[in-house]
């Protein structure tokens, strides 16, 4: 019953954020009282009455202003990647969203339990090869990425909102196809600061869609594996012309079933919310067609996968000119910190965005 609700809340926000639904107008007053309360903590950090943490490495933070997925764990995926073919010692910090860990930070490894730090943690662990960290608090989880491994650069999946962190590049991404939703702030709508704020930031990335300044991210499949054997790896023509149960629990179910659909498979489509946490009872569909889920959703399921179960791992596409233009970003700030520690002085590149938001 619990789950059937959660699913039925779920659709039903999605429903009021992207419409113009007549709930979304009732919700106005919270929605004001919610961009008060965020400015109000805006100015505290400006004012020093919050403490801001400057680790003593550059910081990447990869986040979007909408609440839902747009494509960020992928993106921080290749950052990790290309960070490490130009001889950087990247690590990634992420909250352990979904995790039930008393202990916080964790470090990640294979014999951390999916529970304890929920599935975007588990699956960054598994599609890099640098070290991940899981935590709530970031500046404790950058802390003991600095004291127990030889990193020089930390990416952040998540946290364009947590200021309590100081960073030196910002990448913003945003769901190309479903952008902004009725453009109104939480909980009238899907925005977790105004629009403004891409003002701010270094970098704006788009899945799909772009125009203008934007950079367009494409996701492009990789392969599918097995889930009782990952070393079992088939490509997508196997299943062209088939029928296949497609499940998806991730921010844009539909842009999965799209990618199915673009590839010749038919899909019967099988969708739950984000961060869902499945039972063997929830896909039991009792039709033996083939089942293709997200490496998201694939992390959760393996303890009751069938043989004809199957990821599909997929690796963001970004333009080259953006490589580029990240690492030389990343390298000014990197001789910048250099500089500071010898001069003595002090560095905190957003004091101004946030003076002017």
């Amino acid at each position: 019953v619990k789950d059937i609700i959660w699913i039925w809340f779920s659709r039903k926000l999605n429903s009021i954020w992207y419409s113009q639904s007549i709930l979304s107008w009732l919700l106005l007053p919270i929605s004001y009282c919610f961009w008060i309360l965020t400015k109000l903590r805006k100015l505290g950090y400006f004012l020093g009455i919050f403490k801001i943490y400057r680790a003593s490495v550059p910081v990447v933070v990869v986040g979007n202003i909408t609440v839902g997925g747009t494509g960020k764990t992928p993106l921080v995926v290749r950052l990790a990647q290309l960070l490490e073919e130009k001889g950087w010692r990247p690590g990634v910090i992420c909250s352990g969203y979904g995790g039930y860990s008393r202990k916080w930070p964790i470090r990640v490894s294979s014999d951390t339990r999916l529970k304890a730090i929920g599935d975007e943690a588990m699956l960054l662990f598994e599609k890099v090869v640098c070290p991940v960290v899981a935590g709530s608090r970031r500046s404790e989880s950058v802390e003991m990425l600095l004291n127990e491994y030889s990193v020089d650069v930390v990416v952040s999946d998540d946290g364009l909102q947590h200021y309590a962190l100081e960073r030196d590049v910002e990448i913003a991404v945003i769901d190309g196809s479903r952008r902004f939703g009725n453009n109104r702030l939480l909980p009238a709508g899907p925005l977790r600061e105004n629009k403004e704020r891409l003002d701010d930031v270094d970098f704006t990335v788009v899945k799909g869609c772009f125009s203008g300044h934007e950079i367009g991210m494409l996701f492009e499949p990789v392969n599918l594996s097995n889930l009782l054997n990952p070393f079992n790896q088939v490509t997508l023509e196997r299943f062209r012309g088939m029928t296949v149960n497609a499940v998806a629990g991730v921010g844009s179910n539909e842009s999965f079933f799209k990618l199915l659909l673009e590839k010749g498979i038919k899909c019967i489509p099988r969708a739950f919310p984000d961060h869902y946490v499945y039972s063997a009872s929830d896909l039991d569909f009792s039709d033996n067609l083939p089942v293709i889920m997200t490496e998201k959703d694939a992390v959760k399921c393996r303890a009751f996968a069938g043989e004809d179960w199957w990821s599909l791992s997929i690796r963001a596409v970004l333009p080259h000119e953006f490589e580029v233009q990240f690492l030389k970003k990343l390298s000014r700030y990197r001789n910048e910190q250099k500089t500071s520690r010898t001069t003595g002085m002090s560095s905190n590149k957003r004091a101004a965005s946030l003076r002017q938001e």
